[in-house]
């Protein structure tokens, strides 16, 4: 009796994923269909387009469809990632964007020109880089959230950290406390004089690669050996 309910147990576990599975596969369907419909019935000739630079895991132009601005302006909005995009301007004509895609290894690209920027991913990151991606659409004037500023600002944390470190100068260590940290030029300039345990962050790397916690002064000195050869700035927060 026990194994003839197990069996039924994971039987059912096994339809269970695969109903999971067909309910996401006709949402997936639906979702293309009803922004197949919406592009079918934009007005071009009154519609601002919104570029999204956002990982693929989230359809931001289902969150937009149908909606309006300005009584009966529409929106059109793109979707891509900063590595997908190819940024062009010039003081005359403003910005010039394209969303690159290959296609049985044909490279297309669809051109637009954005009215405004919703940027929720990283330009910086370990081995990535589109700080010119940034530069361009300054140049052009797109207005985005955040801020063009704050995110070009924000790709180095020892200057955020700095401004920070500014705050508190002016509120004072108790009205604005920080964890404590060190900046290093180099692997040249380690000599750590604070606590330990304490995290060791390498380079501008997100997502917590690029940092080690460190227990001992010893391990910190092996550490310190072992980026020795890389050319990069390195932060201490204990």
């Amino acid at each position: 009796m026990k194994e003839s309910a197990s069996k039924k147990a994971a039987f059912m576990g096994k339809v269970s994923i695969f109903s999971k599975v067909v309910a996401a596969k006709v949402d997936q369907a639906k979702d293309k269909a009803d922004a197949l419909k919406h592009q079918g019935t934009l007005n071009k000739k009154r519609c601002f387009t919104l570029l999204v630079i956002a990982d693929p895991n989230i359809d931001w132009p289902k969150w937009f469809r149908g909606r309006k601005i300005h009584t009966d302006w529409d929106i059109r909005v793109e979707q891509c990632q900063f590595k997908d995009l190819t940024v062009s301007a010039s003081s005359d004509d403003g910005i010039s964007a394209g969303i690159v895609s290959y296609k049985s290894g044909t490279r297309t690209v669809n051109l637009l020109k954005p009215d405004f920027l919703l940027i929720r991913q990283d330009p910086r990151d370990a081995g990535e880089d589109f700080k010119s991606v940034l530069l361009g659409f300054q140049y052009g004037q797109v207005r985005s959230i955040n801020s063009l500023q704050s995110i070009y600002n924000f790709q180095d944390k020892p200057w955020v950290y700095a401004h920070l470190l500014g705050l508190q100068k002016k509120l004072g260590k108790e009205n604005f406390p920080l964890i404590e940290q060190s900046f290093y030029q180099n692997h040249m300039e380690i000599v750590h004089k604070g606590g330990y345990p304490c995290v060791f962050k390498i380079g501008h790397a997100h997502g917590g690669l690029g940092k080690v916690k460190v227990d001992t002064a010893e391990a910190f000195q092996d550490l310190a050996g072992v980026v020795e050869s890389w050319e990069t700035r390195h932060t201490g927060d204990r």
